[in-house]
């Protein structure tokens, strides 16, 4: 048998992300429509919903502080 240690790797195997991660913020929030009563915002496949032991903030939380920061 062949010595396969590249293959028996995961690093091997693992897929790499295509692109870099991005999690939104409230400067590159993309946000769709906005008015006195509704905002719609587009999720990025990283921004988080739900709070969790993590710690990042949630996209929930980031409007809030967009809609802060907007009207000032």
């Amino acid at each position: 048998m062949s010595d396969r240690s590249d293959v028996a790797s995961p690093s091997h195997w693992a897929r790499q992300p295509k692109a870099p991660i991005v999690m939104s913020t409230v400067d590159n929030l993309d946000v769709l429509y906005e008015d006195n009563h509704i905002i719609a915002v587009n999720k990025r496949s990283s921004d988080i919903v739900q709070s969790d032991s993590s710690g990042d903030t949630t996209l929930c939380q980031l409007v809030c502080s967009y809609s802060q920061v907007a009207k000032r």
